[in-house]
């Protein structure tokens, strides 16, 4: 699927990741709620297999409430926070309250069924901001970075907003990419690790 896209953004978040954090946090809290975005990503999704991992998105990020209606329901493991910030799938049958985590957002309990890592085939992955390449700014705790090595097979999607695109963005060797950013104007593949539509 290609969307036609406008021009990647020009502007950069710069100096180190506490600055670019806080210029990207003052952009999402301007953002309105939803974008549309994951509609888009609905067909790229189902033409994968496999669990889909999803994170409860905060206000100022894309929502994701179309993939529990478009056939994902039970394709869907969302993650829950550890005490060391490991991030761990866990099902949900749709049922049982969620509880806070150790990062204080709330998640399926664990005895919903924790679903294993082998069976992760794509995972959304929230951030604050996001480049051509693949770039990612998360908020700082390494959540995603550490759980994207740990299920490196797994297809890496982006679901943001136009407005968190930059053209630069501070980095260090511990940061993962992701293989596809979609937004309200575009589906584009990163090329980050050689993944493509094909």
């Amino acid at each position: 699927m290609t969307l036609p896209a406008p021009p990647w953004p020009d502007r950069s978040l710069d100096g180190d990741k506490a600055a670019a954090r806080a210029q990207a946090r003052a952009v999402a809290k301007a953002l309105p709620a939803g974008n549309g975005a994951v509609e888009a990503a609905l067909p790229l999704l189902a033409g994968t297999r496999g669990r889909v991992g999803i994170y409860r998105p905060l206000a100022s990020e894309a929502a994701l409430g179309p993939l529990l209606d478009e056939g994902f329901r039970d394709r869907v493991a969302y993650v829950r926070a550890a005490a060391d910030f490991s991030l761990t799938f866990v099902a949900w049958d749709h049922v049982t309250a969620w509880t806070p985590d150790h990062l204080n957002m709330l998640a399926p309990p664990l005895s919903c069924g924790v679903v294993p890592d082998e069976d992760v085939t794509v995972v959304l992955v929230p951030g604050l901001a996001f480049t051509q390449p693949g770039a990612r700014l998360g908020r700082g705790a390494g959540c995603y970075d550490r759980t994207l090595s740990r299920v490196s097979h797994a297809l890496r999607v982006a679901v943001t907003h136009e407005r968190c695109l930059f053209a630069h963005l501070p980095a260090d060797g511990r940061d993962e990419p992701v293989d596809v950013v979609i937004t309200e104007a575009r589906l584009h593949w990163t090329l980050a690790r050689g993944r493509t539509a094909g």
